[in-house]
């Protein structure tokens, strides 16, 4: 099974933005931005700045936790 898109987007917005709640402010903004810019501009959004990565995949493993 290739699933090398589950890393980059590990959710929908819609299941994402339910859990929200989870996240700090600052998370929870750089997820809403992330869901806000389109298509191949979200990969570079997120390469754009190391520490928007990291509080991305941060934000995103909180977020797929049960």
């Amino acid at each position: 099974m290739c699933d090398h898109q589950t890393q980059e987007v590990p959710m929908t917005q819609q299941e994402a933005l339910v859990k929200l709640g989870r996240l700090n402010p600052k998370e929870a903004a750089v997820v809403r931005e992330y869901y806000q810019v389109e298509g191949d501009n979200r990969a570079a959004f997120v390469l754009n700045s190391e520490q928007r990565r990291q509080t991305l995949q941060r934000a995103f493993r909180k977020l797929a936790a049960k």
